[in-house]
């Protein structure tokens, strides 16, 4: 269960889901690993065709990592619906301010941005690979298939269409996954536990 979320601090925010100004967040390291190419191409797709719908994309472009994201491919898709923000220290907020957060990586070993967007209450996007698929289900958002593009371009479709009480529904599963699963204070006594039992 990776090392859990502070759900006191990521804690729950109502959001009214609007249809004219539809927000996706993703956040992390800028490498391919993480799907951020196949994201880019996605909602390039998207915004041609639904101009109520922005995507942010947080995180620095990480050059120990191979294959990284080379700066050309985010000075020629920067754009009003496609937002790079680069390296931030207020994703709390960005998390809030956004509908739905999204993350096309290949593999995970647990991630941080979806546990803590969920424990936000925020619907979520992902593939279904180790890492992502624990966190997200039909209840709280959209799996997808990795490196499906045309895949990927559905589901976001899908997820735009919804209506505000289904939103609703999937934001406060989202908050209950967090606070039954992954809140740091039930991982930290699982992992207290173990110890405790090799001692």
């Amino acid at each position: 269960l990776g090392s859990g979320v502070d759900t006191k601090h990521y804690s729950y925010s109502y959001k009214k889901f609007e249809k004219k100004n539809i927000k996706f967040l993703y956040a992390g390291r800028l490498i391919k690993d993480k799907g951020v190419i196949e994201l880019i191409k996605t909602f390039k797709k998207i915004v041609k065709s639904n101009n109520n719908v922005k995507l942010t994309i947080a995180g620095k472009i990480d050059i120990e990592n191979s294959p990284k994201i080379e700066n050309e491919i985010i000075k020629n898709n920067n754009s009003n619906q496609i937002e790079f923000v680069g390296n931030i220290t207020n994703l709390k907020e960005l998390i809030i301010d956004s509908d739905f957060c999204i993350l096309l990586s290949y593999r995970e070993g647990l991630s941080n941005f979806l546990i803590e967007s969920a424990s936000v209450g925020r619907p979520l996007i992902s593939t279904n690979v180790a890492g992502c698929k624990e966190i997200v289900d039909n209840n709280n958002g959209f799996l997808c298939e990795k490196k499906n593009i045309r895949n990927s371009i559905d589901i976001i479709n899908k997820s735009i269409q919804i209506s505000d009480n289904k939103y609703q529904q999937m934001s406060l599963s989202s908050r209950k996954k967090a606070l039954e699963i992954f809140d740091n204070k039930i991982v930290l006594n699982k992992y207290l536990k173990i110890i405790n039992n090799i001692i």
